[in-house]
């Protein structure tokens, strides 16, 4: 016995590292039921409310500070593109550090760079994960989910997006599912 208690104490400690989803890299990690303890900035956060398409790289002129001179036809990813159209954006990298191209530091808010709520509401109530009777479904259970919002006078951010991604678990019948577009498949 004794011979246990010495092996077991001259093991090296490891040190505790909290356990990390891998569904937090995905963008639908936001109707997860943790997310919302989870993720500093929450449902506005550009990690999750941007538009950012990991498959496009970003355009060089802009990373070097320069605009674009391939206009729309630019084959690249552009920084007004990866943000879901809010009040204010950096037109690059560069605008953040030259005076005069961003509005004076004390006017700026967080919603000088983030979506407006109106953007991340509408996002959240996205169908595009389902098809046929299914989309068709879910949609008229959102209509009836925001009209009792509308109903009930409801105005706050958190508890009407909050409310779609309720309605959306509920849907699914499954809290923690958060890839819907892998309906059926099995590992």
């Amino acid at each position: 016995m004794r011979d246990k208690i010495t092996r077991a104490s001259s093991e090296p400690n490891t040190p505790f590292i909290p356990y990390h989803s891998p569904l937090a890299l995905f963008r639908s990690y936001r109707f997860h039921p943790q997310f919302r303890d989870a993720i500093q900035g929450g449902l506005k956060s550009l990690t999750y409310s941007g538009k950012i398409d990991l498959e496009v790289e970003v355009c060089p002129f802009e990373l070097d500070g320069q605009e674009c001179p391939n206009g729309a036809s630019c084959q690249y990813q552009h920084f007004q593109s990866m943000v879901a159209r809010g009040k204010r954006m950096p037109q690059s990298p560069s605008d953040m550090l030259t005076p005069g191209t961003l509005p004076p530091l004390g006017s700026l808010t967080r919603r000088s760079f983030f979506p407006s709520d109106d953007q991340i509401l509408v996002d959240l109530g996205r169908s595009d994960d389902f098809t046929g009777e299914q989309k068709a479904r879910f949609v008229q259970g959102l209509k009836g989910e925001l009209q009792k919002f509308r109903n009930e006078k409801v105005r706050d951010f958190n508890t009407i997006a909050f409310g779609i991604i309720d309605y959306r678990r509920r849907f699914l019948g499954d809290g923690s599912k958060v890839l819907s577009h892998l309906e059926g498949v099995s590992l």
